[in-house]
């Protein structure tokens, strides 16, 4: 029987086999100790995002594949806790990090709409009630 697709929202590291359908929002390249792995922050179709790290050993695959702007199915990734980062791209109490046993399917497959985005309420940025360690994209 095939796993059914889970929100964002409901990813916590109290078990080990999540489906997700996803679009990549953002993707980049982080240098640290002169090694390359990609991050990613990924939508689902509610609006709610995550953090997601790919390890150096598979940057090169993953970095072919994986495009902005497009949906995927994404299956079998470790969750973890966020609270390791000194600046976070998204609020998510967890990220993810792809491991060997990762599958990422069903290119555009999905619908997933970029008007779901979350903006902070203008009265909390004037009001001060705002995460310096959380990053925001212009």
């Amino acid at each position: 029987m095939e796993r059914p697709v889970q929100l964002i929202s409901d990813v916590n590291d109290k078990k080990d086999l999540w489906k997700l359908a996803v679009k990549v929002k953002n993707k980049w390249t982080v240098v640290k100790d002169g090694k390359e792995h990609l991050e990613l922050v990924i939508v689902d179709d509610k609006g709610n995002d995550i953090q997601v790290i790919i390890p150096t050993g598979y940057k090169a695959v993953y970095d072919k594949i994986l495009e902005e702007n497009t949906t995927y199915t994404l299956s079998n990734f470790n969750v973890l806790n966020n609270n390791d980062l000194a600046f976070k791209t998204s609020d998510h109490k967890y990220k993810l990090k792809c491991t060997s046993g990762t599958t990422l399917g069903d290119k555009n497959m999905h619908t997933i709409s970029c008007d779901n985005i979350k903006f902070k309420p203008f009265a909390e940025i004037l009001t001060g009630k705002w995460r310096a360690d959380l990053l925001v994209r212009e």
